[in-house]
């Protein structure tokens, strides 16, 4: 659903309400442990999708 937005082909909506996360330190480290404990969350619960960048 979002693969081209993912893959920066076309502009990502962004919401009027809710949140986006963002880190514009460039700190990789906390990007990667913020995204494992997130896939954590998501694979616990069955939210969210699995999507195929290839």
């Amino acid at each position: 659903m979002y693969k081209r937005q993912l893959l920066g082909r076309v502009a990502a909506r962004r919401p009027r309400d809710g949140y986006v996360i963002s880190n514009p330190f460039g700190m990789a480290v906390l990007d990667v442990a913020l995204m494992h404990a997130l896939a954590q969350v998501a694979t616990r619960t069955g939210a969210g999708r699995l999507l195929d960048l290839s």
